[in-house]
């Protein structure tokens, strides 16, 4: 592997085969087959399950969901305790990960390009045939929320419903089996992804509810990845990135992401980073799909969303803090953006997690009994 860090601690390998079986066994009441090793998986729902880690190993767990027709989804939500390396085997599978929170280091020994960590505002896209790993680092006392989808080659139209032949020729190529498909990093910042992903975590229904609920919200955010991938502009033949501009572009992405409070001046950004203007918005639609300040504003967005869903801070400081001077701009910026008022957002994710306890409770105590 060529990234040295992953070579500090063996790592633990785990296949989509593995879980999958698991899975199967779980819900049979067979035992489970494949070697458990650093913590405990308990069915979950009518077709899924959920692994706790040992203490030692990490706080915290994922979920497995077979959402029907070759489509499967992970949620993790961990804190690791100390680094901890995993090697994936997800043969035959288009994969795509998408980061709520935190960085992950991230390896694939198949191309040059393929060890960018996985990181918010992007969704990871690979896929792998016998033989084939990729690998990730678990870094200690770090949160991390991350979402993988897999989706079987040979089922992908059953799986999803879209004609591959409308896809790129290099996802085309890789489910027909023709050829690898190393792993990219594809932007991914409309604020509907970040809410899909939330819904996700916070999924309130139980039953067939909660899998036909993440079925649609596992659905909506491969459209948005693959509409990403497929989208002309981010091929364009006339004007293509170069690797150096596209450094320079994810460098201004970090300055636009570090204070988002902060008035964007666009000429001022630009000579930071090197770039022209027309360059850099030029570069800005191209890689994140809009404008400078249509992108700021996007993961403003974000960040709202996150501090109402997962904090206890005001609306009036929420609105202070994503750089709304006024609530009520603030109020109507997140409406027009979610469909929804902070309040009524707040509202729907806290009795969301309410009834997940309830449900989980439920199931602890049916499993004690």
């Amino acid at each position: 592997m060529a990234n040295p860090e992953f070579r500090a601690r063996m790592p633990m390998e785990r296949s989509i085969q593995d879980i999958k079986q698991m899975n199967h066994c779980l819900h049979d009441a067979m035992p489970v087959l494949a070697p458990v090793h650093d913590g405990w998986p308990k069915p979950v729902g009518e077709a899924g399950f959920r692994y706790d880690y040992d203490i030692n190993i990490a706080r915290g767990g994922w979920e497995f969901h077979e959402l029907g027709a070759g489509l499967s989804v992970i949620i993790t939500d961990m804190v690791a305790s100390m680094p901890t390396p995993r090697r994936h085997h997800m043969t035959d599978h288009l994969v795509m990960s998408i980061v709520i929170d935190g960085v992950i280091p991230f390896a694939d020994p198949r191309g040059a390009g393929s060890a960018d960590p996985m990181s918010r505002g992007f969704c990871t896209v690979y896929g792998l045939y016998e033989g084939s790993a990729v690998e990730t680092l678990y870094e200690p006392g770090k949160h991390l929320r991350w979402l993988t989808i897999a989706i079987e080659c040979g089922r992908f139209r059953e799986a999803t419903g879209i004609d591959p032949a409308e896809l790129p020729h290099d996802l085309g190529d890789f489910l027909a089996g023709i050829a690898e498909l190393p792993a990219r990093r594809v932007p991914v910042t409309h604020p509907a992804v970040a809410l899909a992903a939330h819904h996700l975590l916070e999924c309130p229904y139980g039953g067939t509810f909660r899998s036909a609920y993440m079925r649609s919200k596992v659905m909506e955010l491969i459209c948005h990845v693959l509409a990403a991938m497929s989208d002309p502009a981010q091929v364009h033949a006339g004007e293509r990135l170069s690797s150096v501009d596209i450094g320079k572009l994810e460098q201004a992405m970090h300055k636009v992401r570090a204070d988002l409070q902060a008035p964007i001046r666009v000429d001022d950004l630009a000579s930071e980073v090197g770039l022209s203007r027309r360059r850099l918005q030029h570069g800005f639609r191209q890689l994140y799909g809009d404008t400078v300040c249509n992108v700021r504003d996007r993961l403003r967005m974000e960040l709202a969303l996150d501090l109402v869903v997962d904090s206890t801070m005001s609306m009036i400081e929420i609105a202070m803090e994503t750089g709304y001077e006024h609530p009520a701009s603030f109020t109507r910026a997140f409406k027009a953006t979610f469909a929804a008022s902070p309040v009524a957002t707040r509202n729907a994710a806290q009795a969301g997690r309410f009834a997940r306890r309830r449900r989980d409770g439920a199931g602890h105590r049916t499993a004690r009994s």
